[in-house]
């Protein structure tokens, strides 16, 4: 794990779950997170965010961010994280936090949230990490 990413999330989580609280369920998708993360926890305001998916009902989401600001970004500047999904509250984490409700979350759905947020920030790696260079 990325000890600046863990120093960031440890700096800005009350931010991220004061926003988490503060918005209706209806609102909510990976992307969501993914780009609240980015922005709140990573402090990446003109950040671009892909999103891989293949899957069609389940599988598997790959983001890979990188921030706008940096002109030629290398392998360093760029992030990676994933999040696994399925088409019901059984296979899918997001699905079975929210369980089709449309309201503001809960404490207890607040509390899950919040681990699928640290999920996605314990998987973030730099790709210079998942490709080192051979040099």
């Amino acid at each position: 794990m990325n000890m600046d990413i863990v120093r960031l999330w440890k700096e800005n989580v009350n931010k991220l779950q004061s926003l988490i609280e503060q918005t209706p369920q209806s609102e909510f998708s990976y992307n969501f997170f993914i780009r609240n993360i980015v922005k709140i926890i990573l402090g990446m305001e003109n950040a671009s965010i892909s999103e891989i998916d293949h899957g069609e009902y389940q599988g598997t989401k790959i983001y890979v961010i990188v921030n706008n600001e940096i002109h030629r970004p290398y392998l360093s500047d760029y992030y990676i994280t994933y999040v696994y999904y399925g088409s019901c509250p059984e296979d899918d984490y997001l699905e079975s936090i929210r369980r089709y409700s449309d309201g503001f979350p809960d404490e207890a759905q607040t509390i899950r949230y919040m681990v699928l947020c640290i999920h996605l920030i314990q998987r973030m790696r730099c790709l210079m990490d998942v490709f080192p260079d051979n040099k």
